[in-house]
């Protein structure tokens, strides 16, 4: 369903469902997408999707430096472990010094690749995720991978291997 800007209400955009047990999960089905011919349901290109995955993995790595508003991040305690465990849910709009995560309209599917698969060799190296997250604060490795995960069905769930 489109919206009057022209863009999909992802609320109501026909999605997969997908469940990620490990990060090698994610990695898998990106590979799968970016080898295959793809419908896409969502607002983004199946590149801009793997490049914001990246971005906020790097992220967890090196440190984002963005944060959330301060009223996201007085109420992220309510809703973390859903975001953990359970999912995100589609729709959010990110904006201030959030927007440094969002993809480029022009983001090339071998550039998300490479930028992706560059940040799993550094996790195959054993580099751990520590960074603090810009809704959460701190976080562990395990928080980081299960956040991840969540994440990376959400944006991967409105692209549909044909």
């Amino acid at each position: 369903m489109a919206t009057a800007a022209g863009q999909v209400d992802t609320k109501k955009a026909q999605r997969r469902p997908l469940r990620f047990n490990s990060l090698d999960d994610v990695r898998a089905e990106i590979d799968r997408l970016a080898s295959c011919e793809v419908r896409s349901t969502g607002n983004w290109t199946p590149a801009q999707a793997i490049d914001h995955l990246a971005a906020i993995i790097e992220g967890s790595l090196d440190g984002i430096p963005a944060q959330a508003p301060w009223f996201v991040r007085l109420l992220a305690p309510t809703f973390r472990n859903k975001a953990l465990h359970q999912g995100i849910q589609p729709g959010i709009k990110l904006s201030g010094d959030m927007l440094r995560v969002m993809p480029s309209d022009d983001v090339t599917i071998d550039k998300a690749m490479a930028r992706i698969n560059r940040i799993f060799e550094r996790l195959d190296r054993g580099e751990k995720m520590l960074q603090p997250s810009p809704v959460f604060g701190r976080m562990t490795h395990e928080d980081w991978c299960n956040l991840h995960m969540r994440h990376a069905e959400l944006h991967l769930s409105f692209h549909h291997p044909v």
